[in-house]
């Protein structure tokens, strides 16, 4: 009996210590206070006074939780405003300089920022591991013209000298071999890799073809096309129709009457 009390005391003091982490921290939520007051009520609930059982708390806290999972997207888009992030597509999934995608599950525990998956996080969580991904998107030196001409070097190398529609992800694998220097290809660590994500090629993709950055020099110009699978797909923003949209396909055509 001794023993079993020992443990449960020790349980008690952990999971009181985890509480009162959750509660002291910024970006602490609500969501995150009922686990662990779930959890001490379960494990603990038989040994507790009646008058010392902690119902509404619990009760409390619940209530905040749900408040917080319907005021979540509001709360979101004030703190993208307040970054001057811009916020496109449909809750609960939405792109953040058309680049990062943010998926929300259904009842706001789980959290898709990119690749980063969050567990019951809060607001400021959030954007903690949006920023530096927002960051990196599209460097300061971006020039839209010269992203063109380097794509279309990746799409020749894919369709030869034939014009020819492309798979949008086989152009962004080309596109990703053609960045990386002379020095990895000598030695191909991890520090001399220059990484290309998709989150970064979506929105420099997006940046050149706002920017109406969508001609080589040699006068061809880049072409969109829609995809037969979502799944060989990239969602880009296409600014001609002021919307995301999936792209399957690339190709570079010239004008009718242009040069051969």
């Amino acid at each position: 009996m001794v023993e079993r009390l020992g443990r449960h005391a020790s349980g008690l003091a952990s999971a009181a210590k985890v509480l009162e982490r959750s509660l002291a921290e910024s970006a602490y939520t609500p969501q995150r206070v009922v686990r662990t007051v779930e959890k001490l009520v379960e494990a603990f609930i038989p040994l507790l006074d009646p008058a010392l059982r902690p119902d509404p708390l619990l009760e409390g806290w619940k209530a905040l939780a749900t408040r917080a999972r319907l005021e979540m997207e509001s709360d979101f888009r004030e703190a993208c405003a307040a970054r001057r992030w811009r916020l496109e597509g449909q809750w609960p999934d939405v792109y953040i300089e058309r680049g990062v995608r943010v998926h929300v599950q259904e009842d706001g525990r789980v959290v898709t920022i990119g690749s980063e998956r969050l567990i019951e996080p809060g607001i400021t969580e959030i954007v903690e591991a949006l920023a530096p991904q927002v960051e990196v998107l599209i460097p300061k030196s971006f020039d839209p013209a010269r992203f063109m001409e380097e794509l279309a070097a990746a799409y020749d190398e894919i369709a030869g000298p034939q014009p020819a529609q492309v798979p949008i992800l086989e152009l962004y694998k080309s596109l990703v071999i053609r960045s990386q220097s002379s020095r990895f290809w000598k030695d191909a660590r991890e520090t001399n890799f220059v990484p290309l994500s998709q989150d970064q090629f979506r929105a420099r993709l997006s940046e050149a073809l706002e920017r109406d950055a969508t001609e080589t020099r040699d006068g061809r110009g880049i072409r969109l096309a829609p995809p037969l699978n979502t799944k060989d797909a990239l969602f880009v923003y296409q600014p001609a129709e002021g919307r995301f949209g999936y792209v399957g396909r690339v190709d570079f055509i010239r004008a009718e009457g242009g040069e051969p």
